[in-house]
């Protein structure tokens, strides 16, 4: 997996990156964690958006599947990461330091996963395909920018993020369509775990400084949106 190649050009990327601010790559990097996700994509709960849950349902088929992929393969082969392999003389490291399981990105994987999942289910076309494949590229580069992955890496977890995300959407629209995602019950499952995922992120440690105001702004986001469509569930209960 680390071929000559494979370092030369993490090398060349990642100092290339190097002349942006740290907290720019800092906050692009956590923007792939999982429970960043749940969080951004909180808005998506109201019941004004049209497919909003059917993406909702597809990202909690996506994050499972991408979840055992990705571990699967992480340990399966054991690839281990810049930091492990290179001198920090070499090249620029931003947050905390990573050795092992370095193939595929987790990251890239959910950034692309979520990207399909837009993609597919909102129609994305014309600057809005453009902008949402740009920010997922930019989350996946940003872990080579922060040291935390080889390029080979992220290609892969893109591949594999696209792949999950084009299922999970496959699932979500079956769920629907058999209903079995149509109760108030599940929605409101469905609610109630983006709202608690959106509280621990003001004490998930992602090892980034930086960006840690970013982290606190988007479990402000997820907490707001969530509860507001959770009252609105609970509502209909009543």
């Amino acid at each position: 997996m680390n071929s000559a190649w494979n370092q030369s050009f993490f090398l060349w990327l990642n100092a290339a990156c190097a002349v942006f601010p740290d907290w720019l790559w800092a906050s692009l990097t956590i923007t792939g964690h999982t429970g960043m996700v749940f969080a951004l994509l909180a808005p998506l709960l109201r019941p004004r958006v049209h497919r909003g849950r059917v993406v909702i349902t597809g990202l909690f088929a996506a994050a499972l599947l991408g979840g055992i992929t990705s571990t699967v393969v992480k340990e399966s082969l054991q690839v281990l990461r810049p930091p492990a392999v290179l001198t920090p003389e070499q090249f620029h490291l931003i947050g905390h330091k990573l050795e092992l399981v370095s193939f595929p990105s987790g990251h890239s994987l959910s950034a692309f996963a979520v990207a399909t999942l837009l993609i597919l289910g909102f129609r994305l076309r014309g600057w809005r395909l453009t902008g949402v494949l740009a920010l997922a590229g930019l989350i996946g580069l940003s872990r080579i920018a922060v040291g935390a992955h080889w390029p080979l890496d992220v290609v892969a977890g893109a591949l594999l993020g696209s792949a999950c995300g084009w299922s999970g959407w496959r699932a979500a629209l079956w769920l629907h369509q058999k209903n079995g995602a149509q109760t108030v019950t599940y929605s409101s499952c469905q609610t109630g775990i983006i709202l608690l995922v959106s509280v621990s992120l003001f004490a998930t440690p992602m090892g980034y400084p930086e960006a840690q105001l970013w982290q606190y702004a988007a479990s402000l986001l997820g907490l707001y949106f969530s509860s507001y469509s959770l009252l609105l569930l609970l509502k209909l209960i009543k």
